[in-house]
C-alpha cells in the first residue's frame, strides 16, 4: 500500500494499518460461515485504506486516521471487556462445580 501522504501522516497511517493486523490476530472463532473474523477485519481494513488512497486533502486524510485510531482502541476495549465477562463467568462455573462436587473431602 502506497499511500502520497506527507511523512508524518504516512507514517501514522502505516502504523494504524499494522496495529489493525495485530489486533486482528486475536480474533481466531469463525463467523456464522465458518470463516475466521480475523480474515474479515482484515479485509474491512484494506477496503477502508484502499478507498482513502485518492484522498488529498491533508485534513480529511488526518480525520480518517483518527477515525481509524478511534474505531481501533473501541474494538480492543469491547474485545478486553467480553473477554474479562468470560473470564468472570467461568470461574462462576468453576466455583459452583466445586461446591456441588459429591466427592468432597
Amino acid at each position: 500500500m502506497i499511500l502520497p501522504l506527507p511523512g508524518i501522516q504516512r507514517q501514522e497511517a502505516l502504523r494504524l494499518y499494522r496495529d489493525i493486523l495485530k489486533t486482528s490476530r486475536s480474533f481466531t472463532w469463525p463467523d456464522a460461515s465458518g470463516k475466521p473474523w480475523r480474515l474479515q477485519l482484515v479485509a474491512s481494513a484494506r477496503k477502508e485504506f484502499e478507498q482513502s488512497k485518492s484522498l488529498k486533502d491533508p485534513e480529511m486524510i488526518a480525520r480518517s486516521i483518527l477515525n481509524g485510531q478511534l474505531a481501533l482502541t473501541e474494538l480492543e476495549q469491547k474485545f478486553a471487556a467480553k473477554l474479562e465477562q468470560l473470564r468472570k463467568q467461568e470461574q462462576e462455573v468453576l466455583i459452583h462445580v466445586q461446591s456441588t462436587r459429591n466427592d468432597k473431602k
